[in-house]
């Protein structure tokens, strides 16, 4: 098995002199820490990816749900869930998202910047999560 690197386009872009929006912002993400974890078995791999994303989709729908009730507490205890599955996909921009919403008491949580930042980091896993999907195929992510 070889190790994998990918990135993808984001939803993150720059406004243009035209006023159009044209500048994409690539997120990374490796899944060589994975492929090492499998001990280099495809079937094991698939087995931690499939536990993994599964996982994670189950987060993002509850972390949708506390953006939407501006649930600071499930939040934060959402995001410090989710960072080790980012940390262990490499997955640089999304670690240093999910760390700020994961903070107890920060000084800007329960503020606009805040949930921003979440429905932003959102995006960026739901993103993420299809890019694998796609990336994977042989892999059943349903949850």
């Amino acid at each position: 098995m070889k190790n994998r690197f990918s990135a993808f386009p984001c939803a993150a872009a720059a406004v243009s002199d035209s006023g159009v929006a044209e500048k994409t912002k690539y997120i990374s993400y490796r899944l060589d820490s994975l492929i090492a974890f499998s001990g280099g078995n495809s079937e094991s791999f698939r087995q931690i990816m499939n536990s993994l994303i599964r996982s994670c989709k189950i987060n993002v729908k509850l972390f949708s749900v506390c953006l939407q009730e501006k649930d600071d507490e499930g939040i934060s205890e959402l995001s410090h869930k989710m960072l080790t599955l980012f940390r262990h996909l490499e997955a640089a921009e999304i670690v240093e998202m999910l760390a700020l919403l994961a903070q107890k008491k920060s000084a800007f949580m329960g503020s606009p910047y805040y949930y921003r930042l979440g429905r932003s980091v959102l995006e960026m896993i739901e993103t993420l999560i299809q890019t694998i999907q796609k990336n994977e195929p042989a892999i059943n992510y349903s949850v």
